[in-house]
């Protein structure tokens, strides 16, 4: 179909999704994976609620079923770096088109997200910098992977 841009000049099919990284302790952060239409809405909330934020990997993506769509994030157990620690705050990291569309309404003032505490046990001494890989499904994207990276 033709696709429409909406106020901010983005066809409406298209979204974007980011992860954000908050220190929250000496050796831990809060990974946050975020996904958005309204882009200026969302960095005023980054800006206002998150101003500590770093801000890693972005992707623009659209969702492969338009009407009941949902983006999920695979963590790779296996793949775990020894000395780091990957905890989700829910499961599935799985997030809805529908609270995508809603973000920046009174309905969701907040924006739709997966958050992902990660640690370093410096007791382990870890080897390495993290490097952890997590699969997209769901989505329209040539990205399928994005990667967790702290050092």
């Amino acid at each position: 179909g033709v696709q429409v841009p909406n106020d901010s000049g983005v066809p409406d099919n298209i979204y974007t999704g980011g992860i954000y990284y908050e220190r929250i302790g000496s050796n831990k952060w809060l990974m946050m994976f975020m996904v958005v239409q309204k882009i200026k809405v969302f960095l005023e909330f980054i800006s206002t609620e998150h101003p500590t934020a770093i801000k890693d990997q972005i992707i623009r993506f659209s969702f492969i079923d338009s009407n009941t769509g949902y983006i999920e994030l695979f963590l790779h157990d296996s793949d775990i770096c020894h000395g780091w620690y990957i905890e989700p705050h829910m499961e599935p990291l799985k997030l809805m088109k529908r609270d995508a569309d809603l973000f920046g309404s009174n309905q969701l003032p907040i924006p739709p997200s997966c958050l992902v505490t990660i640690w370093a046990d410096l007791s382990c001494n870890p080897k390495r910098r993290l490097r952890h890989p997590v699969t997209l499904t769901g989505i329209d994207c040539n990205t399928r992977k994005i990667y967790i990276s702290r050092f």
